[in-house]
């Protein structure tokens, strides 16, 4: 699992290494699906809610594809913690979503388990 991370701002700059910790701690039990993680971190100037920070996560898959999550909050810190949570949640997702579907997609008679084939189908007896 490489990362990869943009910070244009000095302050953000300065997070490198604790986003890449804070990723690699959510995303640790998937490195062998994970091959890359790029973040962005950034500056949002709002008019209601004023100067805000953004994490910006793009994760690319061995199998599922590529995925992105971002999240706004008042602090990087805060902002790398909501998207570390998200993100993790969504690699998981899609990665049983994609199983689900590719077990959908085999013949009837693979989808019984290899210790159940030999006997049959088996009925309870009574």
């Amino acid at each position: 699992m490489k990362f990869r991370v943009q910070a244009h701002n000095p302050q953000a700059a300065a997070l490198r290494n604790d986003s890449v910790e804070r990723l690699g701690l959510a995303l640790r039990r998937l490195r062998w699906l994970v091959a890359r993680v790029t973040v962005r971190l950034e500056n949002v100037d709002d008019p209601r809610s004023g100067v805000d920070k953004r994490c910006s996560v793009e994760v690319t898959t061995r199998s599922v594809g590529r995925i992105v999550v971002s999240a706004t909050a008042h602090s990087w810190h805060e902002s790398v913690q909501i998207v570390a949570s998200r993100v993790r949640q969504i690699v998981v997702e899609r990665f049983r979503r994609a199983i689900i579907v590719r077990v959908a997609q085999l013949p009837r008679a693979r989808r019984v388990p290899p210790a159940l084939r030999r006997f049959g189908r088996m009925s309870p007896q009574h």
